[in-house]
Formats: structure tokens, sequence, C-alpha cells
């Protein structure tokens, strides 16, 4: 058996520069249902999430508390804790549980999505599909 290498040491030196240039963004972990259990996109700590009867209900970064309350098949409020200050919203949602308005002590808040489903920053974290936005 004849074995032939040829390395060209420019593909070989790019190689080696565009591995270096990769990082990695965000880390996640999953339990055994194969649902999210950790979110950690490096420099803003790990996000620890908790489900009930498959949706989420709690998450916990650092010292911020956030809870999920649900009705049947609705998403219905968020509650907020960072140390003593707490924040409450209230959520009106669609069909899809895509959170279209919220209600807090600050006042009302519409929120729209573009066609993927993005929206502006601020508010509630549940958005589209009732769905947590990816941190990267």
């Amino acid at each position: 058996m004849i074995r032939c290498s040829s390395i060209d040491h420019r593909t070989d030196a790019a190689m080696n520069k565009t591995s270096e240039s990769r990082r990695v963004l965000c880390r996640y972990r999953y339990d055994a249902l194969d649902r999210v259990a950790v979110v950690d996109p490096g420099a803003q700590g790990a996000v620890l999430r908790f489900y009930q009867k498959n949706r989420l209900t709690v998450e916990i970064q650092g010292a911020t508390r956030r809870r999920v309350f649900h009705g049947e098949n609705l998403l219905l409020a968020e509650y907020e804790t960072e140390g003593s200050v707490a924040r409450t919203d209230l959520l009106a949602t669609d069909l899809q549980s895509s959170v279209l308005h919220a209600l807090s002590s600050e006042g009302h808040q519409p929120l729209g999505y573009s066609p993927y489903g993005h929206r502006l920053p601020g508010g509630p974290f549940s958005g589209f599909n009732g769905e947590r936005a990816d941190p990267v």
C-alpha cells in the first residue's frame, strides 16, 4: 500500500488561523427529556431552566429569578426578581403563545415580530411562540 500525503503549508496555516478565530459563543446542556436545562453564554453567566409539564416555569441567572405562570395552555404572566427589585408582567398572547402585549407597573407595551420571529429587545422575556430569545 502506498500512502501519499501532500500538505500545502499555506492551506495548513489558513486552517489553523480559521480554527483560532472560532470561539464558542454559547453552550447548551439538555436534561433527560431533551429540554434545554442550562444556557451558558460565557461572560453573562449561565442560565438554569426548570420545567413543569414540558413548559418553562423558572429561570435562574445569578441573582435574577424569573417565573412564568401558565393557565391551561396559555401564557399568563411573568415575575422577575433581582435582589429586592421585582417586576411583574401580565401577558396577552395569541393561540401560538406569542406575546403580543405586556402590562406592567411601567405601563402597556405592545410587541411586534418580524417574519422570522425577531423583535426589539426589552419587555417580557417570553416572545415568539412563548419561547425565550437565544442570547447569541
